[in-house]
């Protein structure tokens, strides 16, 4: 443009020019031909682009293949992960429903047991068995209280009311304070009488109550009566006795547990010397020791089924008179001798023969 722009270069001159040109085209030309057609270098080029294309190709579907084969091995890995995570969830799912029922089972079965539980209380009673009738109809009473007894010595001591009334007794009282009943109650007893001579009177007695019910009471002599009657001459004579007593009970609860309980005391009396009016005298002195008080609950159960209830005497059916008119003649009676009482400090030598007169009889009795 700047030649034809140029005044210089009109005309020839411009003809010149593009003549000029061709000139020098017609003599490049074949170089550039020759160039452009080298068709080896076209033909490799091909075959080196193929070649990376069909490298390239090789490379896509193997790394697609292998990636396929990873995907696929890590799908059935985490497919068995997740099978195994839920057969071991669905093994502890089964495990906690198992526990759980054992453990259900297990305190409904102690609580059953809980419920159906019934521990006896004992405790020791001094005085005759009419003075216990006397206490039930004065404390109205209504549910039985057994008396039991030897086949040695039967039931003397209870029948004949002379020694009801007149023959004191220590008595081991057994009562079901629980709300629940007691089957197949087993009674061990031993005893032993010693006296300061080295004598010793040994007695063992069994019962059997089948069915002791719920506020119920058990009355057992805790010694035979010539074991009694030892004991009271050495007590008139004040001279040491000694009555080692075990009482053990074995009975059923309505859940089946086997409880065992076990009682053992010493009774002693020990003599002693005192000084009255400036006179010696022996004083007898009884000490209770208490040696075991245990309940035990057994895995096993002894106790047979089919035994036998012992002989006993139910010191309900002896009451056989109007209980509220014989309580108010007792109240009564206590109200005259508390106003006799009273009135025996202005008389003190009578009151002091009248007391002596009944120590007398009470000593004798016994």
């Amino acid at each position: 443009m700047f030649f034809l722009l140029n005044s210089q270069y009109t005309g020839e001159g411009v003809y010149c020019l593009i003549e000029n040109a061709m000139q020098v085209a017609e003599e490049t030309a074949p170089i550039i031909v020759k160039t452009i057609t080298d068709w080896n270098m076209f033909w490799g080029s091909v075959g080196v682009g193929l070649l990376s294309v069909a490298a390239t190709v090789i490379a896509v579907v193997w790394t697609n293949r292998k990636n396929a084969e990873r995907f696929e091995i890590a799908n059935k890995e985490i497919a068995d992960r997740y099978e195994a995570d839920v057969q071991i969830a669905a093994k502890r799912y089964e495990e906690l429903n198992r526990l759980t029922a054992e453990r259900y089972d297990k305190d409904k079965e102690r609580q059953d047991k809980a419920n159906a539980m019934a521990i006896i209380k004992p405790s020791i009673k001094s005085g005759s068995i009419g003075n216990i009738v006397e206490e039930l109809i004065l404390t109205n009473v209504r549910d039985r209280v057994l008396l039991l007894s030897s086949d040695k010595d039967g039931f003397d001591f209870y029948d004949d009311e002379d020694k009801m009334f007149s023959f004191n007794h220590r008595l081991f009282s057994i009562r079901n304070d629980s709300k629940n009943n007691i089957r197949l109650v087993k009674i061990e007893v031993y005893s032993k009488i010693s006296t300061d001579s080295h004598a010793i009177i040994e007695d063992k007695v069994i019962n059997y109550v089948k069915l002791f019910r719920s506020n119920e009471e058990i009355l057992i002599r805790m010694c035979s009566t010539e074991q009694r009657d030892k004991l009271w001459e050495q007590l008139d004579k004040n001279k040491m006795v000694e009555l080692f007593f075990d009482c053990k009970i074995n009975y059923l609860t309505f859940a089946n547990d086997q409880i065992c309980y076990e009682y053992q005391t010493i009774i002693k009396n020990t003599p002693k010397k005192c000084i009255i009016d400036g006179n010696e005298h022996t004083r007898n002195s009884i000490k209770t020791d208490s040696i075991k008080d245990e309940y035990n609950i057994l895995s096993d159960i002894s106790l047979d089924e089919g035994v036998t209830s012992s002989h006993f005497r139910n010191l309900q059916d002896f009451i056989q008179i109007d209980r509220i008119k014989f309580a108010h003649r007792r109240m009564g009676e206590a109200q005259a001798q508390g106003l006799m009482a009273g009135l025996g400090h202005m008389f003190p030598n009578t009151t002091t023969q009248n007391t002596d007169e009944a120590g007398g009889d009470i000593k004798n009795e016994a």
